[in-house]
């Protein structure tokens, strides 16, 4: 019976239709039902951008059709997941066979073929057809024609050198155009969100009103009102509300820009109203990121006047150059002179990445009276700039703290920023803040964001990680259509929801019940002929995390760990490794099962790799396929996951002292080699920051910079008399007095170390502690120090490198071969061309978790097929989801994103492996076309790149 008794008439009607940009919007919504007002019913409002709508065929569907909808189910909702192979019964001989045909309504629009597939879902009846495989839901593709990117625009003239140059000479020194009236207030739009508003609100009398400020988008929004009574009634509405002026200035700027770039900014004006307009058009940028250009020279700001018949629209172009990395700010603003006054101004900010060929190397240490002469212990640190380097990028960081917290900065922002996200990277991510979730304040400086925005960040991951748990409560690598759960990353996850409760950070109860009920049956998941190493490993760490989050009582978890101990043989036995005995002494520890812990740390002492200064843990779990593939095993991993289960069990163990230096001695520009080493030795440095730093802190840390190395006797240098050094300059200055995550920081700039020298030159680093108003006293507590230093070669080329792998990238035009050229070396592309970029990755061996990636330059932009009128996806783009098992790509997961398109695989196979996918030149101008590169993530050591390219877009 058609449900006319549950339907609501949604009547949705905007107080104006037409309003400006940031406007005021008032919309009224009326419900009913059958003719008569509804009191009491709960409406939400929803404005969303028409043109990001239009590109997704996106709509909200009205309650009533789902909740009462009809009993077909349409082909496409039919899929493996329904058929009955998928019920199992405890006694077959109890299920009755249904031999009745399945009759047709009059209404149904069925053909045969939907019959056949939903008689056989029904009875259980295996369908075969010729061609035919799994139907697994996935990303529906689009198959529609790809519409013109640069639209054919009449371009406004050049303005002449006099004008432009009188317009920008009156902007810079802030006079006011003596034509142009005072007084006009101009808006400048700069919130470009495509969701205008999202509220709800309860009817009275029938009715209720919403009032929401537009953000600042020339466009249309699309608005729904849906409606519910008692949890019986539903309705859907729809109205909408244009967002215009008499004058629009639209900016059609690249997503980003690569130091190094020139482009050509460009600018749609369109003249809206009846008659001719006189625009006066001015534009600025940050200079010092994003540099306009005037003949050739730096200018902060440009301007013309142009003529605009009515109902034209005309494209300006700014020349710009990248001059630094960083955030480039745009803004334009024009006037209308003649006619009604108007106006219209737009702000835009786009990313500078940091060149692809810059180099970051670091120092760090620590001065405690071990390792320096008394009575004041200092260092001198030879600095060397290279020999061409841009002198506007880069430079020597310095930091001084008196804690080993400030030691792991590059380690932090190495994982807060990592590039890639699989559910491990992000559980990584998490692990990272969530390990040093105390201690955020520690970590300061232009490249970390401040502790409010980290937990804000880690928020919305947590969410994310929490959406990627299986019906099994498990982990799995991808979202991928067909579920599979990964025990050692159904471990990993769950430890940082574990972690994430510890600190008090909201998490979803059911979610992290169900994940820890799956660690406690996890040898369910395990394949079949997994190794007994891999598996009591497993085994181990799970027990490790039932143990943090004291999900069993300390008898229960002692009872497991000793069942552990005795199917491994013992902490020695053949099937054990130090990970497996680390993981189990942290969960003997909580659990005070002294026994184990006795003889676990034992093994441990046994096991270690001494010298005077170090300690390391070599393990291995046997195959270096299970190790790779299964348990992401390195070294050091081991060598943290050792120390933090000493720091926890036996933090005075002299063996824990000499396991952080080991650890800190595999550092390589201030982290170390993938997000598993990073993200344990974050967890093993504040175990040992909690239990081995407790005397506090008494001296003063000085860092001077002196540029003339004669000035200093490196050789044996220990303090100058009142650092009396004629060309030294004090940089860092700080008292540390008790315990604290203070650091006291200093960047020096490249133009500063390379003053007055043509070519390199070698600079000092000069260090020093002294207990305040003691000079002879150095004072207690130790100091850590970080040098680094960071720059970028003159020469923007990198070469093609292989180690590993080897990555070919080919450029071709899919439509008009001559649209796309290599002429000497550079790319010229017409502007509006489709590109189909090609990469091309050959290995020699088996690799592991691979990552394959193409930078793009900032004037082309990828294409999604995915959304309605783009390209359709290549045959090797396609997702895995929409082949068979024989037909399938060798990647499990694509992204594309703004600067760059990935594509990740858990295992390569050797040979020749494509990716294929369709980019479109979209603004004018010399671009950097980075190398495109492959890595093993977890061993990033193995890896290989093209060279990089430079892509000229011509019109």
């Amino acid at each position: 019976m058609p449900p006319r008794a549950h339907r609501l008439s949604v009547q949705v009607s905007p107080a104006e239709s037409v309003l400006p940009p940031g406007g005021q919007a008032r919309v009224q919504v009326a419900v009913e039902n059958r003719g008569s007002p509804v009191d009491g019913a709960s409406v939400t409002l929803i404005a969303v951008d028409e043109a990001v709508l239009s590109l997704t065929d996106y709509n909200v569907e009205n309650p009533i059709d789902v909740f009462f909808s009809s009993r077909y189910f349409p082909r496409q909702h039919v899929d493996w997941r329904h058929t009955r192979s998928m019920i199992f019964a405890k006694d077959w001989e109890q299920v009755s066979v249904v031999s009745a045909p399945v009759e047709e309504s009059e209404s149904s629009e069925r053909d045969d073929d939907e019959c056949e597939e939903l008689q056989s879902v029904a009875f259980g009846a295996k369908l075969m057809k010729k061609g035919g495989g799994v139907r697994m839901r996935g990303m529906k593709m689009k198959t529609a024609c790809a519409p013109q990117a640069m639209m054919m625009m009449r371009c406004a003239a050049a303005p002449t050198d006099d004008c432009e140059a009188m317009e920008s000479r009156r902007m810079e020194k802030g006079e006011s155009d003596p034509e142009v009236e005072s007084g006009m207030e101009v808006h400048t739009r700069s919130n470009f969100t495509p969701l205008a508003v999202f509220t709800d609100g309860v009817t009275q009398g029938g009715i209720v009103e919403f009032d929401f400020t537009l953000p600042d988008d020339l466009t249309a929004y699309r608005i729904w009102a849906v409606a519910t009574c008692d949890a019986a009634c539903f309705g859907l509405g729809e109205g909408s509300i244009e967002a215009a002026l008499p004058l629009t200035i639209r900016p059609s700027l690249p997503r980003f820009l690569n130091f190094g770039d020139s482009v050509e900014l460009a600018v749609v004006v369109q003249n809206c109203a009846t008659t001719e307009i006189n625009v006066h058009l001015a534009a600025r940028s940050n200079c010092d990121v994003l540099a306009l250009q005037r003949g050739g020279e730096d200018s902060r700001m440009l301007g013309c006047r142009i003529v605009m018949p009515p109902g034209s629209r005309q494209e300006i172009r700014f020349p710009a150059v990248a001059r630094s990395a960083g955030t480039g700010r745009f803004q334009v603003c024009g006037i209308v002179k003649d006619g009604p006054k108007s106006s219209d101004a737009a702000s835009i900010e786009l990313p500078v990445w940091t060149p692809a060929t810059a180099e970051a190397f670091a120092t760090y240490g620590h001065l405690d009276g071990s390792n320096l002469p008394e009575p004041r212990l200092a260092l001198a640190q030879p600095v060397l700039p290279p020999k061409d380097c841009y002198t506007e990028f880069g430079g020597l960081q310095i930091s001084v703290s008196s804690t080993i917290l400030h030691t792991i900065t590059d380690s932090f922002l190495y994982l807060y920023s990592y590039k890639f996200e699989c559910c491990e990277q992000i559980s990584s991510k998490c692990l990272a803040v969530l390990a040093l979730y105390d201690s955020l304040h520690a970590f300061s400086g232009p490249q970390v964001p401040e502790p409010q925005v980290v937990r804000g960040w880690l928020a919305t991951q947590l969410d994310r990680l929490q959406q990627w748990q299986l019906p099994t409560g498990g982990f799995g690598w991808w979202m991928l259509v067909i579920p599979q759960t990964s025990p050692w990353l159904t471990l990993h996850a769950t430890h940082v929801l574990v972690r994430a409760k510890l600190k008090g950070v909201a998490v979803n109860e059911r979610v992290l019940k169900n994940a820890l009920s799956c660690c406690d049956n996890i040898e369910r998941h395990l394949h079949f002929n997994c190794s007994n190493t891999c598996r009591f490993s497993v085994v181990a760490q799970s027990l490790m995390i039932r143990s943090l989050a004291r999900a069993d009582s300390p008898s229960t978890m002692s009872d497991k760990v000793d069942s552990l101990l005795k199917r491994m043989g013992g902490p020695a036995g053949a099937a054990s490794n130090l990970e497996t005995v680390a993981f189990a002494l942290v969960a003997a520890h909580y659990s005070k099962n002294s026994g184990a812990i006795e003889s676990l740390l034992q093994h441990l002492r046994n096991a270690a790799h001494e010298t005077a200064e170090t300690a390391m843990f070599p393990t291995s779990y046997g195959d270096d396929h299970e190790a790779k593939l299964f348990m992401l095993h390195s070294d050091r991993r081991t060598d943290a996951v050792v120390l933090m289960a000493l720091a926890i069990a036996a933090p005075g163990d002299p063996l824990v002292v000499k396991a952080m230096k080991g650890l800190f001695a595999h550092q390589k520009k201030g982290r170390w080699n993938n997000t598993q080493e990073n993200v344990w030795a974050l967890l093993a440095t504040d175990a040992y920051f909690q239990a081995i730093e407790k005397n506090p802190p008494d001296f003063v840390a000085r860092v001077m910079v002196v540029r003339e190395v004669s000035d200093v006797q490196v050789e044996g240098w220990t303090a100058v008399d009142d650092w009396a050094v004629p060309s030294a300059t004090l940089a860092v200055y700080h008292t540390f007095r008790g315990h604290n995550t203070d650091r006291a920081e200093a960047e020096v700039p490249m133009s500063f170390l390379k003053e007055h020298k043509a070519d390199s030159g070698t600079a000092l680093a000069l260090v020093a502690r002294e207990k305040p108003g003691c000079p002879d006293d150095p004072g207690t507590g130790r100091l850590y120090y970080r040098l680094g230093l960071t720059y970028a070669p003159t020469d923007l080329k990198l070469p093609e490198l292989s180690v590993g792998f080897q990555v070919a990238r080919q450029y071709e035009a899919v439509e008009t071969p001559s649209d796309v050229r290599k002429i000497d070396g550079v790319w010229h592309v017409k502007a509006g061309t489709m590109i189909k970029v090609t990469l091309t990755m050959t290995v020699t061996a088996r690799r592991y978790h691979v990552a394959l990636v193409d930078k793009l330059p900032a004037g082309f932009e990828a294409l999604n097929p995915a959304l309605k009128g783009e390209a359709p996806a290549a045959a090797d783009q396609k997702t895995p989801q929409r082949h068979c098992w024989w037909s399938r790509p060798w990647f499990e997961h694509q992204n594309l994103r703004d600067e760059r398109v990935e594509a990740f695989s858990s295992l390569v196979h050797p040979g020749h492996h494509t990716y294929s996918y369709t980019a479109r030149a979209t603004s004018l101008g010399s671009f950097v076309a980075p190398p495109a590169a492959a890595e093993e993530m977890y061993s990033p050591e193995i890896f290989g790149r093209t060279a990089s390219a430079a892509v000229v877009v011509v019109p």
